[in-house]
């Protein structure tokens, strides 16, 4: 296959923040676009106009392909407008604010399901630490 392993956590750090760090710099530089997030390999532009978007997307896949001999998971993936919604990440993102979606509500029920028929919680301070910040982040939001 091609493309990253993304077992641990070093081949983790090395996609996201090495390997990846001169397709931020060449968008932000180069193509100027407006709005611009990664999150790991998630990409995420904004821009006024589709056609931006459009254009910002041919030539990120151009760099990715002759920089790094990667490729796009979805190379026509759809363009949204900022009156919808976008599901990315584990929540729903509005103008009105940002919600949990169903399927990372679940994920948190069944963590906090299996510590608590475990017996192993109390000698596991890590397992409440990261139970209590999903809930908080469901809860509260990020």
């Amino acid at each position: 296959g091609r493309g990253l392993p993304i077992g641990s956590s070093v081949s983790q750090l090395f996609a996201a923040h090495v390997y990846l760090a001169s397709l931020d710099h060449h968008v932000k530089r180069e193509l100027k676009v407006p709005g611009y997030l990664r999150y790991v390999d998630d990409l995420f532009f904004a821009a006024d106009r589709r056609e931006d978007l459009r254009r910002v997307r041919e030539e990120v896949a151009r760099f990715l392909h002759e920089e790094r001999g990667l490729r796009l998971k979805h190379p026509d993936a759809r363009i949204l407008s900022s009156r919808g919604h976008l599901d990315a990440l584990g929540f729903r993102i509005t103008r009105e604010g940002i919600e949990a979606l169903p399927r990372a509500l679940a994920r948190v029920r069944r963590r906090c399901a299996a510590a608590l028929g475990s017996r192993s919680i109390g000698h596991r301070p890590d397992l409440g630490r990261s139970l209590a910040a999903s809930a908080g982040l469901i809860l509260f939001g990020p």
